[in-house]
């Protein structure tokens, strides 16, 4: 009986259940990308970090990224042109040669070819990559190579790129270009998690295994040795999150694996003792000045203008007094604005908009001027004659048609009025509007209930005030003289900036550039091979001026002829000009705007309301002045905008 119950009982094998702590559900493969997406629930997006009690003693090399995305559509084909040639610029490797682009084995690497690629794209992305130990890699190409390898594997898309490395700035660097499409035509698209962060850990990656992860004790070195540092250092902004106020208390306890630290912040503290940026109160106590931490970046940086001053005139600069009077302030009482020679120009710092130019003035000094990164320094050349502007706190003329408007009509200035009751064109009534709205945003004058603008009145006096406040915090204008260099312009024929300077006799003086003096040397020898009867030390004549201004229009304008279809027609006497604005050309006697009439066409001297629009109808008038009294028509609204 018991045996027959025993024959009953089966055994089945079931599925073995995991104790409630052991349940883990199993991790599927993740991309780079998707470690950088947040999942679900979670904070952040960041790695998972070590465990609490595993002291990390190795860390990544660290590398400084800079990302920024540029539209192609308007003047985005253009301002490419200017980027590529700013990065090919002279003087940016190694031995001062100018930079060369390269990239993948796919494609060309010339400047011409990528910016045909980049035509029809609706974007590009530019890269600035610095690692903090550029100088010890082996070379910057092969790292930038094995970068975009890496993207290429996240973002899962072969790349159309180009790269310049360039050595001309404390921190080498290289500037990488991606076009903004896919191998199959798509737009690229990267998530802003690994532009802003996975591109950098990347770039840290790689660094680090050619050169090894950062010791504990190599950081510590690096450390010790900016303690003498004449700029800001990462010990100053621990002193800077140590401190109380004014107070920093070097008594206060630490962890025994931190005590390195607080050995170096007082060795850093006694630096700044002797900068006069702290003082001992004694007992482990020390008073910092608050702003110290500005006061070391702005030395910092009048260091890097020197070094850049120094090398900008290589062995010269060892006869030319370099010091703070050479950084040009172009808000400072009585500042004047500057002419000279480009010597130099780029940023101090590629990974930050912080353009510059140096440049020798007429008198042989070297001037370092910070200006803005616009299209005249996208295309500058060294030797090139340029005018750093200082800045005028003046109102412009502006500022007092409104006050004159203001005073008819009680203190009010209505752009309906101006326009309609006062019989002003659109043009004139939307240009002041628009210099009240900025005004209006700086709180100097507002707006009431009916659309007027209320004009106080000490208005010019508050204008005056904005203005020197602006002028605190932006770089210098900078106007280009010349788009020939110095060099060009003593062979020209044309009149040059070089033959303005001949008339005014301003190269005889003291002091000179031997640059100058050479280049006038050589103009004076040119005019008389052209059939101008000029001697050594004479000044060149107004009417030799208006001599070579012809001969140079007259010879573009029968180069043109073929082109334009048409024959050219002087426009020197004519007291009634009209005509068509088909474009501009570049003269060694400057710009000029070519105009089409029905059976010829003619030069005149560009103006910069020309260029808003092609076809637009041109009128030019004598005036009393002698010259031509220019108006633009567009005939489709029937408006005229005064030149």
């Amino acid at each position: 009986m018991s045996q027959d119950r025993d024959n009953d009982f089966r055994v089945q094998m079931g599925r073995r259940k995991a104790s409630r702590e052991r349940r883990v559900r199993p991790k599927r493969p993740q991309s780079f990308l998707d470690s950088l997406t947040p999942r679900k629930g979670s904070r952040s997006s960041r790695y998972r970090s070590r465990p609490s009690q595993t002291v990390q003693r190795s860390f990544h090399r660290r590398v400084i990224v800079q990302a920024s995305i540029k539209r192609m559509s308007g003047t985005g084909a253009a301002k490419l042109k200017d980027h590529l040639s700013y990065l090919e610029r002279d003087a940016t490797q190694k031995d001062a040669s100018p930079g060369k682009l390269y990239g993948s084995l796919l494609h060309d690497v010339d400047a011409e070819s990528f910016r045909d690629r980049c035509k029809g794209d609706r974007h590009h992305f530019r890269f600035v990559v610095s690692p903090e130990d550029a100088e010890q890699m082996a070379d910057l190409k092969s790292y930038t190579r094995e970068l975009v390898s890496c993207m290429e594997s996240d973002l899962g898309t072969k790349l159309d790129w180009v790269a310049v490395d360039h050595y001309d700035t404390a921190q080498p660097h290289t500037h990488l270009l991606v076009r903004g499409v896919r191998d199959d035509g798509k737009d690229l698209v990267i998530p802003r998690d690994y532009i802003s962060r996975g591109m950098r850990e990347r770039a840290q990656e790689i660094a680090s295994l050619e050169l090894g992860p950062q010791s504990e004790l190599e950081k510590r070195a690096k450390l010790a040795r900016a303690i003498e540092a004449q700029h800001k250092t990462d010990l100053d902004k621990m002193i800077d999150r140590a401190r109380e106020g004014e107070t920093l208390d070097l008594r206060k306890p630490v962890r025994p694996n931190q005590l390195w630290r607080k050995q170096l912040m007082a060795r850093r503290i006694k630096t700044l003792q002797q900068m006069g940026l702290a003082e001992y109160e004694g007992r482990g106590q020390w008073t910092i000045k608050p702003d110290f931490t500005q006061t070391l970046t702005k030395m910092g940086e009048q260091n890097d203008i020197i070094k850049t001053l120094h090398r900008a005139f290589g062995e010269r600069s060892a006869e030319i007094r370099l010091g703070a009077d050479a950084i040009f302030d172009p808000a400072a009482p009585n500042a004047l604005s500057q002419a000279g020679i480009v010597k130099r120009f780029g940023r101090q710092d590629d990974t930050r908009e912080s353009s510059f130019v140096v440049i020798e003035t007429l008198r042989g000094k070297p001037l370092y001027a910070k200006v803005e990164e616009d299209e005249v320094f996208s295309s500058l050349k060294v030797g090139q004659a340029v005018t750093v502007q200082a800045f005028d706190p003046e109102p412009i003329q502006a500022d007092r048609n409104i006050v004159a408007h203001a005073e008819r009509h009680e203190g009010v200035f209505s752009p309906v009025h101006v326009h309609l009751v006062e019989n002003n064109s659109e043009e004139y009534t939307r240009a002041h509007e628009r210099r009240l709205e900025a005004l209006g945003r700086a709180n100097v004058v507002s707006k009431n209930k009916s659309g007027a603008w209320d004009i106080p009145d000490d208005y010019l006096d508050r204008v005056r005030d904005y203005h020197e406040q602006l002028a605190k915090r932006l770089p210098a204008p900078l106007v280009r003289d010349s788009v020939l260099t110095i060099k060009q312009m003593t062979t020209a024929r044309g009149a040059t900036w070089l033959d303005e300077q001949l008339k005014r006799g301003s190269l005889e003086e003291e002091r000179t550039s031997r640059e100058l003096l050479d280049a006038a040397a050589q103009r004076r020898a040119a005019l008389r091979q052209m059939g101008f009867g000029i001697r050594d030390k004479d000044r060149l004549l107004q009417i030799c001026i208006n001599e070579l201004k012809d001969m140079d229009v007259k010879e573009a304008g029968n180069a043109l002829e073929n082109q334009m279809g048409k024959p050219y027609a002087s426009s020197s006497g004519a007291s009634h000009i009209e005509g068509v604005f088909k474009g501009t050309i570049e003269r060694p006697s400057g710009k000029f705007a070519v105009i089409e009439k029905s059976r010829e066409f003619t030069l005149v001297p560009w103006r910069p309301i020309m260029e808003r629009r092609r076809g637009l109808s041109i009128i030019g008038r004598a005036s009393q002045g002698g010259g031509i009294s220019w108006d633009v028509r567009d005939r489709q609204r029937d408006r005229g905008l005064s030149l």
